[in-house]
This record gives C-alpha cells, sequence and structure tokens, in this order.
C-alpha cells in the first residue's frame, strides 16, 4: 500500500502545506506520520528543518532522504527529544494511536512552548462514511 498526496488545493494536505509555509518555521517541524515524506519533500529547499515519526518500516526508509532525522516508530516509541519542535504536524494519524491523548502529551513535551500544532483528522461524518458505517462496513479509501 502507497500513501498519495493529495493535490486539490482544498485537501488537507494541501491545506496543512500552505499552513506550514505561511508559519515560515525555521526552528524544527516535526512531521508525525510521515508516509514516504510528502511533507518533507514539498519543503525541500525552503531552509525549514524537519524531522518525521513514520511507524511503517519501508515508508520511514523512503522519507529518510527528505528529513534531518526519521524515527521510525510509532508515537508512543519515538525518541522526541524535549521543547524542541515549533510547527507539530499530524495529519491524519491521531485516529491510528491507541491512545491519542498520551500520543498528544508526549508531542506537547517535544514541543517549544509557544509551538504551533496542526492535526488533521478524517471526515467521518461525510455521507459516503456514513452510509457504509451503516452497512457495517469501516470505510477505507482514498477521499
Amino acid at each position: 500500500m502507497h500513501y498519495v498526496s493529495h493535490s486539490d488545493p482544498q485537501s488537507s494536505h494541501q491545506q496543512i502545506l500552505r499552513l506550514v509555509r505561511q508559519l515560515q518555521a525555521r526552528g524544527p517541524v516535526l512531521d508525525v506520520g510521515a508516509a514516504q515524506g510528502m511533507l518533507g519533500q514539498a519543503l525541500r529547499g525552503s531552509g525549514a528543518t524537519i524531522d518525521a515519526v513514520e511507524p511503517h518500516p519501508r515508508w520511514a526508509e523512503h522519507a529518510r532522504p527528505f528529513y534531518r532525522q526519521v524515527f521510525a516508530s510509532g508515537i508512543e516509541d519515538a525518541p522526541l527529544a524535549a521543547e524542541t519542535y515549533e510547527v507539530v504536524v499530524c495529519a491524519d494519524v491521531l485516529e491510528h494511536t491507541a491512545d491519542p491523548l498520551a500520543a498528544l502529551r508526549k508531542l506537547r513535551a517535544a514541543a517549544r512552548p509557544g509551538a504551533m500544532f496542526i492535526i488533521s483528522l478524517p471526515n467521518v461524518a461525510h455521507l459516503s462514511a456514513r452510509l457504509l458505517l451503516l452497512s457495517g462496513r469501516w470505510p477505507q479509501m482514498e477521499r
């Protein structure tokens, strides 16, 4: 399975990229759930220092060239230094953690005071997802 970035300007991927660029973050950015490194690729040449957390081993290896460092583990096991990150991006990843609150607490400890968190979650209230849920199937789709 290969994670694909969405090019629609209204997609969460593009909105997150715009936000990170608008913040002009020079301090470290943490991309949680980096997949194959789309955010790192998109920010290449921006001057931003970017680290990543990616639990899928092959995706972590694919992402490695686009980040200063890649923690090939889940958030819970990533050795994140305290008060390091100016921006923390969690794009559609918190719903995959066993304990999202514990994950956020760990990320908060790794963030600098006043850090910006950019978080997106899937829209399970969308009609297409609701219809699948009503029929007893959990939706797994591109959108």
